[in-house]
């Protein structure tokens, strides 16, 4: 169910009102549409490892990189803040998705021309 991560990713980040307070409903999985309001977030699945013995798949890890973009700084900081919270060390169904356990691999940030850019990599591994 690895290849589904983004719907989980969705409904967590889109059902917490920590995180919807900062962005309304501007969650978008891959790229923004060009006319979205700033400040959003942009997840995306990076990567898939899939684990298997002879009777098949037992676990998958997934990676994962949510990015915030906002004109401010401190409220790029306090969104991707309100992501980890939400995220990191998760344990439980979400969107239809069995999520063993959820942590951070890396964490960076940046500026280009929509504003600062706040990005977190997770590790998520799921059945």
């Amino acid at each position: 169910m690895s290849l589904k991560i983004g719907k989980a990713i969705n409904y967590l980040l889109s059902n917490k009102p920590a995180v919807t307070a900062l962005v309304n409903n501007r969650i978008y999985p891959i790229a923004a549409p060009d006319d979205t309001e700033v400040s959003f977030i942009v997840y995306k699945r990076l990567n898939i490892n899939a684990k298997y013995t002879k009777d098949g798949c037992f676990e998958n890890e997934c990676s994962v990189k949510i990015s915030v973009i906002s004109k401010d700084y401190a409220e790029s900081v306090d969104i991707i803040q309100a992501v980890r919270d939400t995220l990191e060390l998760f344990k439980g169904e979400a969107g239809g998705i069995t999520i063993r356990t959820s942590r951070v691999e890396s964490a960076s940030e940046d500026y280009g021309q929509d504003g600062y850019i706040q990005e977190v990599n997770f590790l998520i591994t799921t059945n």
